[in-house]
């Protein structure tokens, strides 16, 4: 008999009170016995295929085109079919109302397992979907859902993963091992049907995607919808794809008729174009596009014995990386200031293309000198204090210029204290 904690996916052989690897207590459940379907038929010889037959035997892999441009630019051209994709996103980012969207061109069957059939359908009603190319489901148990689909689906949508459950296994819905079933079964069936399928998956308080990390390596394709709720702007964006590249991006407005497509590179920049203490724009390449936003500053004389750093948007120790570069070049007495760094984008940004404006922003908040608008400050900066310009950097500068920048601030290998004299 096996217990396992429903959170981490520890296991033993006893029941314990508290999770010895997650911390969490009275987490364990009775793990029941699960024979594999497969098992009489494991000891048979394994297929054997050389790379000349499998030249042969190779298909082009075809692709679903949704008709949303914007969508399908971030999947390479479509979804593939037999593919199996993982949508991740905040609660209420609009996941459920792009899905439903697909269905104007693309014949699915939605699994509501978290909403009721009424509310799917009021927000059908909204975005106008075309009712014949849409069936509904809110059954939960996944073998139900698997038996019950007809080769006239082009595309399987299960909203979501931690919501639906095989009764073939006694942990509760959520947990590793119902989630390590499901994802499984949704495989097999889709590999063997040619059906693709997108499978919406929760995140977590800190934006991780809430599961095993090993669900991500067994699906071809993870999507991420970002957006700050406070704007109508949403990006969508791939962190993995077997079937295409992962630096393209869509970008979305919502309206009251769902998620309509919206690519304007200075979207995520103010238009009013009076200098402000602590603001600087910066860009940074999104596949073959190039996105303009805003980086600002707040730093203020801290009360505490231990300054605050907060960031948003951006990685913490990106962060106090470029605060001790400051402090090593720039012979600022940052220790005695606390200081909040925003970007403006509606997604993370782990770009290097933009330390220069960190650094730019925080200097312009405590000097309170303001910077134009019309300059744009990118690059690299490495731990010396200088610049490394690169090509990403000259393709942004280039575009930067065609755009109506008017000054570029990045100079290969130049100290920052060296650009703020000449600035």
């Amino acid at each position: 008999m096996q217990y396992e904690c429903i959170n981490c996916g520890y296991q033993t052989a006893k029941w314990l009170g508290k999770c010895p690897q997650c911390g969490s207590w009275d987490s364990f459940v009775k793990l029941k016995k699960f024979q594999n379907d497969q098992k009489a038929s494991s000891s048979q010889p394994a297929e054997l295929i050389t790379i000349d037959q499998l030249k042969k035997t190779q298909k082009t892999k075809t692709r679903l085109s949704t008709q949303i441009s914007e969508f399908d630019r971030v999947l390479s051209g479509g979804i593939v079919k037999g593919s199996v994709t993982l949508f991740t996103g905040e609660p209420g980012i609009g996941k459920s109302t792009i899905l439903l969207q697909l269905a104007k061109n693309i014949k699915l069957l939605y699994v509501s397992a978290e909403e009721s059939l009424d509310f799917v359908y009021e927000r059908v009603k909204r975005l106008n979907v075309k009712n014949s190319n849409l069936t509904l489901t809110d059954t939960k148990e996944i073998n139900s859902v698997l038996s019950s689909i007809g080769k006239e689906f082009q595309l399987v949508i299960i909203d979501s993963i931690q919501t639906v459950y095989t009764s073939e296994i006694e942990s509760p819905q959520g947990s590793i091992s119902q989630l390590n079933a499901i994802l499984n079964r949704i495989i097999e069936f889709a590999k063997k049907n040619n059906t693709a399928f997108i499978v919406v998956g929760h995140r977590t308080k800190s934006g991780e995607y809430a599961g095993p990390k090993t669900l991500e390596h067994m699906v071809d394709c993870v999507l991420s919808l970002d957006g700050d709720k406070n704007s109508d702007y949403r990006i969508l964006s791939t962190t993995k794809n077997r079937f295409g590249n992962t630096a393209e991006v869509g970008m979305f407005k919502m309206t009251n008729k769902g998620l309509v497509e919206n690519f304007d590179p200075l979207i995520f920049v103010d238009k009013d174009k009076e200098p402000k203490i602590g603001r600087v724009i910066t860009a940074e390449k999104k596949g073959k596009r190039i996105i303009f936003y805003e980086v600002q500053s707040l730093v203020v004389p801290t009360f505490l014995s231990l300054a605050r750093r907060v960031a948003k948007g951006i990685n913490q120790k990106k962060l106090m990386l470029l605060l001790a570069v400051i402090k090593k070049y720039l012979n600022l007495p940052i220790d005695k200031y606390d200081i909040y760094v925003s970007i403006t984008s509606a997604s993370h940004s782990g770009s290097d293309q933009i330390d220069l404006a960190i650094i730019f922003s925080i200097y312009s908040s405590l000097k309170n000198k303001a910077f134009p608008t019309s300059d744009l400050f990118v690059g690299p900066v490495d731990l010396l204090g200088q610049v490394r310009v690169n090509e990403e950097t000259r393709s942004i500068a280039k575009i930067a210029k065609q755009t109506g920048f008017k000054k570029i601030i990045t100079e290969s290998k130049k100290n920052i204290k060296e650009l703020i004299v000449d600035l």
